[in-house]
């Protein structure tokens, strides 16, 4: 049996523009299209942890495109965690 070793990267780091990095190089009407592909296809509570919130959180630019995307936004559930809705049986009518 060989066992091959491959040397070691280095680790390079853009701190350039965002404009000339990979995805951002995109058309932002297709940014905005490939993000409508994050968002969970049950609705899920506003978190910063998925999409559409998430996609806010990794750059100024993917900020930028996510809220000019109206179909991120087109259904966002937000609940109180600390105090329940006290209707929250309407809700299973």
């Amino acid at each position: 049996m060989q066992i091959y070793t491959f040397p070691r990267r280095s680790t390079f780091i853009y701190t350039g523009p965002p404009s000339r990095i990979g995805i951002n190089t995109l058309p932002i009407e297709i940014l905005g299209e490939i993000f409508t592909h994050c968002v969970p296809l049950r609705r899920a509570v506003a978190s910063p942890d998925i999409a559409p919130l998430l996609l806010c959180h990794v750059c100024s630019h993917w900020r930028t495109v996510a809220f000019a995307t109206p179909h991120l936004w087109s259904t966002l559930s937000i609940a109180d965690i600390k105090r329940p809705w006290p209707n929250a049986a309407l809700l299973s009518l």
